[in-house]
C-alpha cells in the first residue's frame, strides 16, 4: 500500500464546468476518486456558476469567482499564486497552456499531467490567446521534470532528461448500459468548432446525398451552440440535431445506442470519447491525428481520415452508412481494443509514478 501522502492537485477544469467539462476533467476526477482511498487529496479547480455537486472522497477548493469563462480562467491563474503548498508532500498539476497554475512549489516535488502540446498551432486555434499558450508551453511545461502523458505520441515534444510515463485513460461504463444499433450517427464533445472539427463534420454531412443519408446526426455537448447553428444554416446540412449538454452517464447511453460515432477533431491529447466508443464496441469515423492513429491503426479499429479534409470525411460517412457488414467488423475490433482500458489500471500506474518521483528526489 505504501505511505499515505498529502497531495495537492491543480486542475482548472471540472466535470460539471459548463464551459469545459472535458475528458481531462473526467480523467482527473476518476483517478483522484480511486487514489483518495490511499491518500489525502485536495483538488484546486476553476470556479463556475453554482450548482449542486455530488460529494467527493477528496477535498475540493474553487479558485476565484464564477462570472464569465475567460474571467474564470484568469482568476484561477491569479489565485493559484496564493495557495499554500507547504502542508503537502506532492504537487500535481493538470497543465493547461491557457490557464497554467502559478503555484510556488517551495522545493516540493511537482508532477505535471500533459494532455497535449499545441506548439505554434496554438495561434491558429486561438489567435490572441494562442500566443500566451505558446509561451506557457515553452517556459513552463518544457521545464517540468516529471510528466505524465495521456498518450505516448506526445513524448517527442519533451526535452531530454525528463522523467516521463504515458498513462492512457480508463473507461467507466454504467452497469446497466446496453448497446444496440439505433439509426443515428453521434458526435459527443465540446462545441468547439475549430479544435473539435465540427466545421468539417457539418460540411461533410451536408454533402452526403439524401439517398444515402438514412439516419440523422445527433450532436451532444455545450459550447459555441450559436456558431454550430450558423454552420448548419450556411451549409444547408439536413437531419442535424443539437441535443445540448447532458450528464456523462447519459452521453454514454446515447453512444451505446448509436449506429456509429464521429470524432472529427483537429487536435486531441488522447480523446476520451474514442476510448469510450471503443469500449462500447461502436464503429468510429475519426481523424488520423497522432493520438487516434496510434490507438486504432494497429487493430484497424476505426475509419481514419485526414484532419480537416471534408471530402475524405464525406466519403467515409457514406461508406459506413452503406455497409452494415463494415460496421459489424469495426464494432468487433473496437470492443477488443477498448476493454483493456480501466481507471483502476490508470490510477495504479499514476500512484506508482508518484512514489517513483518521491523516491528519486
Amino acid at each position: 500500500m505504501g505511505t499515505r501522502l498529502k497531495i495537492l492537485h491543480f486542475v482548472y477544469d471540472h466535470p460539471a464546468n459548463p464551459w469545459c467539462g472535458g475528458g481531462g476533467a473526467q480523467r482527473s476526477w476518476a483517478i483522484n476518486r480511486l487514489l483518495a482511498r490511499q491518500h489525502d487529496i485536495t483538488v484546486c479547480c476553476g470556479a463556475f456558476p453554482p450548482q449542486k455537486l455530488p460529494p467527493e472522497p477528496f477535498r475540493l477548493r474553487f479558485l476565484g469567482k464564477a462570472r464569465r469563462y475567460k474571467e474564470s480562467r484568469l482568476e484561477y491563474i491569479w489565485h493559484s499564486l496564493f495557495v499554500d503548498t507547504r502542508p503537502y508532500d506532492l504537487i500535481v498539476e493538470d497543465f493547461s497552456p491557457f490557464s497554467p497554475a502559478l503555484f510556488r512549489a517551495r522545493h516540493k516535488p511537482v508532477i505535471t499531467v500533459a494532455h497535449y502540446f499545441l506548439g505554434r498551432e496554438a495561434m491558429a486555434f486561438r489567435r490572441f490567446w494562442g500566443w500566451g499558450a505558446f509561451v506557457n508551453e515553452q517556459f513552463i511545461l518544457r521545464r517540468r521534470k516529471n510528466i505524465i502523458l495521456v498518450s505516448p505520441h506526445l513524448q517527442d515534444a519533451l526535452p531530454p532528461g525528463t522523467r516521463v510515463v504515458a498513462i492512457p485513460p480508463g473507461v467507466d461504463l454504467p452497469g446497466n448500459i446496453t448497446t444496440a444499433e439505433t439509426p443515428y450517427a453521434l458526435y459527443v464533445g465540446r462545441l468547439d468548432i475549430k479544435i473539435k472539427g465540427l466545421d468539417v463534420l457539418i460540411n461533410a454531412w451536408s454533402k452526403v446525398p439524401a439517398s444515402k443519408r438514412w439516419l440523422p446526426l445527433r450532436i451532444i455537448g455545450d459550447g459555441d451552440r450559436e456558431g454550430v447553428n450558423q454552420l448548419i444554416q450556411q451549409t444547408g446540412a439536413r437531419d442535424v440535431q443539437l441535443m445540448g449538454r447532458c450528464s456523462h452517464a447519459e452521453a454514454l447511453r446515447h453512444m451505446a445506442r448509436a449506429a456509429f460515432v464521429c470524432i472529427p477533431s483537429r487536435m486531441e491529447g488522447c480523446g476520451l470519447v474514442l476510448y469510450e466508443a471503443l469500449a462500447l464496441g461502436k464503429p468510429v469515423v475519426a481523424t488520423g491525428i497522432p493520438a487516434f492513429r496510434r490507438l486504432t491503426e494497429t487493430h484497424d479499429a476505426a475509419l481514419l481520415v485526414r484532419a480537416g479534409d471534408v471530402d475524405a470525411l464525406q466519403t467515409s460517412l457514406e461508406t459506413i452508412m452503406d455497409d452494415p457488414d463494415l460496421r459489424g467488423r469495426l464494432a468487433a475490433k473496437a470492443k477488443r481494443v477498448g476493454r483493456q482500458f480501466t481507471w483502476e489500471r490508470a490510477a495504479y500506474e499514476q500512484d506508482a509514478f508518484y512514489r517513483q518521483v518521491l523516491v528519486g528526489r
